[in-house]
């Protein structure tokens, strides 16, 4: 995975050594913060050139620093562009670089995104898809459209809300940034889009029975992610992603790290009995060795 290396609001997103930043060949990036607002920008694409050296690529960040704090700082995109000529798959480049890349699930982002991309409008002749059609002329009827296939799919109402929640985050921030005029999510002070109406988590199982049933059918991996999801009420990813070095059995407690929590902000919590239990018989490897901190909680039986 590449690396992102940062000096002084410079930064590449490679795995060179920084004392090669100078000579490799790959693209320079800003990571600047002024009054709360957070600036990624590509050097190349502001400069409308390559920027070839690291003198260069320092004049570069001071003119764009310089401009933010006199706020007369624009984006360097195509005046088309800023007329909201762009088709939603562009538009949705321009966010994953701008924002999407920094949420916690950017992955998970991108795969909903390829499958909105794809979606053919019905009625189009020819066939024309949500990637292809301009975003600013997508409307609240292409997003119901898309609903209505996903729940002819059986998806939940959790994963439609997912879909819509990203739309909706994401035509807000091209309102924001200059991109587009409008989302189709509203209309003046009235909401054209609702969610799906989800199950009330505190109803999600009825009773004891529900839960036995459902850790009877799961197979053993995820028999324990539910256990110590119920437990301890953590999200899917977060227990996933929990590693060695985030439990501490000794003090009873596991740390919900900021990077890898949906909120960004820390969680320490307490070890129930029954994840106790369930912890102790997944910490050693076949051999018996206690796995390295590095290694997941619920990987496979090495901690990959």
């Amino acid at each position: 995975m590449a690396v992102r290396q940062r000096n002084n609001g410079l930064r590449k997103r490679c795995g060179c050594p920084r004392r090669r930043w100078g000579e490799c060949s790959h693209p320079w990036h800003v990571n600047f913060k002024w009054k709360g607002t957070h600036y990624r920008l590509s050097l190349d694409r502001q400069s409308n050139g390559e920027i070839r050296s690291r003198s260069e690529a320092r004049a570069e960040l001071d003119r764009i620093r310089s401009a933010i704090r006199a706020g007369t700082f624009r984006t360097a995109r195509d005046e088309s562009q800023v007329r909201g000529e762009l088709t939603f798959t562009q538009f949705a480049r321009l966010w994953h670089e701008g924002n999407g890349q920094y949420l916690v699930k950017a992955r998970d982002n991108r795969y909903h995104l390829g499958l909105i991309e794809a979606f053919v409008l019905p009625g189009t002749e020819p066939p024309v898809t949500f990637g292809q059609k301009l975003a600013s002329a997508i409307t609240v009827g292409d997003i119901e459209s898309y609903r209505a296939a996903r729940r002819q799919q059986r998806r939940s109402a959790v994963t439609i809300n997912h879909d819509l929640k990203l739309l909706r985050k994401m035509f807000n921030w091209g309102i924001r940034f200059g991109y587009l005029d409008e989302t189709p999510f509203k209309r003046g002070p009235v909401t054209t889009i609702s969610l799906e109406r989800e199950i009330a988590r505190s109803k999600r199982f009825q009773s004891e029975e529900d839960e036995h049933r459902l850790l009877a059918a799961a197979p053993p991996l995820l028999h324990a992610v539910i256990v110590a999801m119920l437990e301890t009420a953590c999200r899917p990813g977060e227990v996933l992603s929990l590693q060695w070095a985030d439990v501490n059995l000794e003090r009873g407690e596991l740390t919900i790290r900021a990077a890898k929590s949906k909120t960004r902000t820390e969680r320490i919590l307490p070890i129930s009995a029954r994840l106790r239990g369930l912890l102790e018989m997944r910490r050693c490897d076949p051999a018996g060795k206690e796995l390295g901190p590095d290694a997941y909680v619920f990987g496979d039986e090495a901690g990959r």
